[in-house]
This record gives structure tokens, C-alpha cells and sequence, in this order.
């Protein structure tokens, strides 16, 4: 099976055609082949390859062969020789719905969500755990539910009157038992993906029955996060990571009112965010005498400073941090109040993520413009910086004086341009962060936070400028680095695009603050971005030049 899916032909190859109806023959008449290829392993294995065609082939697998699979599928699932065999019917069937053609999924959605909905219906009566259905069963009918849910987009309409009731219902019975953490888990993120595609829908009809899907959405998180019996334990730390992802989903479908939910929430998002991902002392005296291990030690990020000082990290714990940001960035994006309590602490710890190496494939970059004093290694986890620097506009709004927030953060961010200076997509995302932070501050900013931004941004536009000549260079030296010289300018034109932004930004504060600061600045510009020698990167400072008259 591993060598048809290497194929790198989107459609089927010919040689398939066979090996499907004898997958078909396996599953669809077990009883006439001989006795060890009706085995039950042989029909697992089947079943395994139809999961991995689904895949590798989609969407050709689904477009030639949906009027086979999808019958032999349901059959399975609802037939199948043991629950072993029908769970893995169902995770097939899941997949393969996953990405049929809309038009195709239409034709087999009515059989395929009613089956699901039925097994978790005689699952909810019995009790779960107490069904003839095994647990893994009911997981994959979950996820078929959810499959064609985002399949069908707007159609899946006339089902979430039915599946949504099933799948809230699941996730509150299943949360009375810890032993069935998975289930009400994947209950949540389908129940939570019906949600979204209502509301997207509701939207697209004028917002009508926007109002009834925020309800029901408060209803799901109120079940997940309310303090009592039969709800999730955020206290435990697996059920904490595994939620809060859908959480902050429904956070962004209830916008305002996830308000009313927060406070169980957001408290242990902020004891997520204080993880440490430095390992022991243990750890550091073990690699010290024996080395790195691969099998061992595949989580670890060994970062070597400027200076000679050695880090040793946990990429696990900088990917989860990661994910906690994200979720802050949702919550703040959808419901700012829900922040205000939280967001001077949040605010001081995205500054420590920023300023702290945590990135292993950046090279240490301690670059910093003159008379400052900038952090010798701001090179974050890539993941931590671009959450960490979308989060930061969105905490001013949270507080009444929103301002002073925005000031720090210019501060902070003024220095980090520089610390990043060779990163373009690190300097491209701190200067959007900086037009953001420039409208919530406004003309509060006072002249000497002003002027750092105003440094800070003429820096970026000489290192631009640099790594374009060094690019020229290449160019005309012709050879292999060609093809990289030109990507390498396209992206330092993006580069020039967003900083020209930042810097009508900055302006934009210069004319509010009046006074004559707009002029002031406007000078200050020319200066530092050399506007007045021309015969050198004219093009480009001609870009400059006309965000300053603009």
C-alpha cells in the first residue's frame, strides 16, 4: 500500500482499478473468499487501505468510486464483524467523505449522517459505555458527522437541527466519565465545527438565526466550563489543553457574550502561559556526560547563544504555549472585556516570550541601532512570535486606558525591530503589530516613543536595502542563487509594502498630536530613510517617498 500512495499522479493509476474490487470482494462478500482472506485482520487491513486511498487520491478515489465504497462503508459500519471492524468502517467512511466532491457527498449525505446519528442515539439511550456499540465506534461517528459537516458546507443546514442536540448531548454524558475523555473530546471540536458553519451560514442569509446559533453555542460552552458535576475538569491538565482550542472557537462564534463564560476559562489559559520551557537540571547534566540521543531527546531545541551560553528548550512546551496564545489572540479578537482582569499580566509575559532565543533555525542576531540597548538573541519559537505579536494590538482595547498599554508595547516593540532585523517575516509581523498599536495609542504617544518608532522603522527600510544589494549581487553573478535572489526580493518588497504602512501610521499620530509634529516627522523621515540621494535604490525610496506625502 505505501508504494500506491508515493504515486505522484493526482488521478487514479490504471493498476488501482483491480486492487479496489478486490477490497471490494474482501468487505462486500467475506463468506466466498477463502478462509484467510475473510479473516477479520484481512478485512481490517482492507479497510486501512481504503483510509489511505481516501487520502493519497482524493478527490479522483472519491469522484470514480463513491457508488462502491460509500454502500460497502455503511454496511460495514453498521455490520461489522466485531467493533474493531465497524470502528475502523466508520474512520474509512470518514475519510473518504472527508473529501468527496460536494456534489458527490450530497448524493450519500442523508444515508451517512443518519446512520451516525443513530449509533450515537442508541449509544445516548443505553448509556455510554453500556452500548453493544464500542467506544471507538461512536468516536468515528463523530468525526463522520463532522466530516460531512465540512463537506457540505451551507447544505449541512438541514442536519443541524438533529446532530447538534447528538453531539451536545454526548459531550455533557461523556464528561461524567473519565474514562471517556476521547469521545466527549471529539464530540466538543465536531459539535463546535456545526456551530461555526451555522453561523457562517446565518450570516450569508442576512444574520437571521445568527442569534439562535449563539445560543445554542453558549449553551455548549456553558456545559464544558461550568463549575459542577458532569462538566470537564480544567483543572487536570490533558482535559485543559484538549478543550480550550474549541473553546476559543466558540469564543469567536459567541463574540461578546463569551464574556459571561470567561471566568473559569481564562485563568488557567494565563497557568498555561507561565510554562517553562527550559529543561532540569537533570536533563542538562545527562546530555553534558552522554551526549544527545535522538530516541530520547527528539523534543528538545539546543540553541547556542552569542557569547558561548547553551539553551536547552522543550519545543513541546513552546508549541503549547503557542496554542494558548492563539487562543488569547481569540478570545481578545471576539470579546475584549473578557481580558481586562488579565491583560497587564498577559502583556508582560508576551514581552518575555519575545525577548527570550527560543527559535533553534534562527542564528543569533544581535543587531541593534545606535544608542540602543536591544536583547542580544530576539529570535522566539516562529509559531510564539507570530501569535505573541497578533495578540499584542488586541490587549489595548481591553483596558479602559487602553493607551498606556499601546505605549509599552511601542517601547518593547521599537528595540525588538532591531534585535530581528535580518528575520523578514519576523520584521514584517512587529511592524504590523506597530500600525495597530500606533492607531490605539494615538496621540497620546509622547515625542521620545514616537521618535523610537521613527528609528526603528528608517533601520528596517537600510537592512532592506542591504539584503537587496546582496541580492543585485547574486543576480548578476548569475548561477545556482538566482532563483533564491529573486524569491529573497520579492520578499523584501513585501517587506517595503507593510512598512510603508507602519510608517503612515506614524504619521497619522503626527497629525493628531498637531502642533506642527506631522512636519517634524516628515523631516525626521527624509533623513532617516536617505530620501535625499537618489542614486542609490531610487525605485524604492520613491515608495517611501510617497507614504510621506500621502
Amino acid at each position: 500500500m505505501p508504494v500506491l500512495a508515493t504515486n505522484p499522479d493526482i488521478e487514479l493509476p490504471r493498476f488501482i482499478a483491480p486492487f479496489i474490487a478486490f477490497l471490494q470482494r474482501i468487505l462486500g462478500v467475506g463468506d466466498a473468499l477463502p478462509p484467510d482472506y475473510a479473516h477479520p485482520r484481512v478485512r481490517y487491513a482492507a479497510l486501512v487501505a481504503i483510509q489511505i486511498l481516501s487520502i493519497e487520491f482524493a478527490p479522483a478515489f472519491q469522484d470514480r468510486h463513491h457508488a462502491v465504497m460509500v454502500p460497502l462503508l455503511l454496511r460495514q459500519f453498521t455490520a461489522g464483524d466485531g467493533n474493531v471492524l465497524s470502528s475502523q468502517a466508520g474512520v474509512s467512511l470518514g475519510y473518504f467523505v472527508e473529501s468527496c466532491p460536494a456534489t458527490v457527498l450530497e448524493t450519500y449525505a442523508d444515508a451517512v449522517v443518519g446512520v451516525s446519528l443513530e449509533g450515537l442515539g442508541l449509544a445516548l439511550n443505553a448509556g455510554l459505555g453500556a452500548a453493544g456499540l464500542g467506544l471507538a465506534v461512536l468516536e468515528a461517528a463523530v468525526r463522520t458527522v463532522e466530516a460531512v459537516a465540512n463537506g457540505l458546507g451551507a447544505g449541512f443546514a438541514r442536519f443541524h437541527g438533529a446532530a447538534l442536540p447528538a453531539l451536545t448531548a454526548v459531550v455533557q454524558a461523556a464528561s461524567l466519565n473519565p474514562g471517556l475523555g476521547d469521545l466527549c473530546y471529539a464530540a466538543l471540536e465536531a459539535a463546535t465545527t456545526l456551530l461555526e458553519k451555522a453561523l457562517l451560514s446565518a450570516q450569508a442569509l442576512g444574520g437571521g438565526d445568527a442569534a439562535a446559533v449563539r445560543d445554542q453555542a453558549g449553551a455548549l460552552v456553558g456545559a464544558v466550563l461550568q463549575s459542577g458535576a458532569g462538566n470537564l475538569d480544567l483543572s487536570d491538565g490533558e482535559a485543559r489543553v484538549r478543550t480550550r482550542g474549541s473553546v476559543a472557537r466558540l469564543a469567536d462564534v459567541l463574540g461578546p457574550a463569551f464574556a459571561a463564560h470567561a471566568p473559569p476559562f481564562l485563568p488557567t489559559l494565563l497557568t498555561d502561559l507561565a510554562q517553562h520551557p527550559a529543561v532540569d537540571q537533570a536533563t542538562l547534566e545527562r546530555l553534558e556526560t552522554r551526549g544527545y540521543d535522538e530516541e530520547v531527546d527528539e523534543d528538545l531545541l539546543i540553541i547556542e547563544e552569542a557569547g558561548g551560553r547553551t539553551l536547552v528548550l522543550q519545543d513541546s512546551v513552546l508549541r503549547d504555549i503557542s496554542r494558548v496564545l492563539f487562543c488569547l489572540v481569540s478570545v481578545g479578537a471576539s470579546c475584549p472585556p473578557a481580558l481586562r482582569p488579565y491583560a497587564r499580566d498577559v502583556l508582560a509575559r508576551v514581552f518575555t516570550l519575545l525577548s527570550a532565543n527560543s527559535n533553534a533555525g534562527a542564528a543569533p542576531n544581535p543587531g541593534a541601532f545606535e544608542g540602543a540597548d536591544a536583547a542580544a538573541n530576539a529570535n522566539p519559537h516562529p509559531d510564539v512570535r507570530y501569535c505573541a505579536l497578533k495578540l499584542l494590538p488586541l490587549l489595548p482595547p481591553c483596558v479602559e486606558d487602553g493607551s498606556v498599554l499601546a505605549r509599552q508595547s511601542l517601547r518593547f516593540l521599537a528595540s525588538f525591530l532591531a534585535a530581528v532585523n535580518d528575520l523578514v517575516d519576523a520584521t514584517i509581523e512587529t511592524l504590523d503589530a506597530v500600525r495597530r498599536l500606533l492607531a490605539a495609542a494615538g496621540a497620546s504617544l509622547g515625542d521620545a516613543e514616537l521618535e523610537a518608532v521613527c528609528r526603528g522603522q528608517c533601520f528596517v527600510f537600510k537592512q532592506c536595502l542591504r539584503r537587496k544589494a546582496l541580492n543585485a549581487a547574486a543576480l548578476r553573478a548569475g548561477g545556482e542563487d538566482q532563483d533564491t535572489a529573486v524569491a529573497l526580493n520579492a520578499e523584501e518588497d513585501q517587506l517595503l509594502e507593510v512598512l510603508g504602512g507602519s510608517i503612515w501610521a506614524s504619521l497619522a499620530v503626527g497629525a493628531a498630536r498637531g502642533g506642527g509634529v506631522l512636519e517634524q516627522l516628515r523631516v525626521a523621515f527624509g533623513r532617516g530613510l536617505g530620501l535625499g540621494d537618489a542614486s542609490a535604490f531610487p525605485e524604492e525610496k520613491q515608495r517611501m517617498a510617497a507614504f510621506l506625502e500621502g
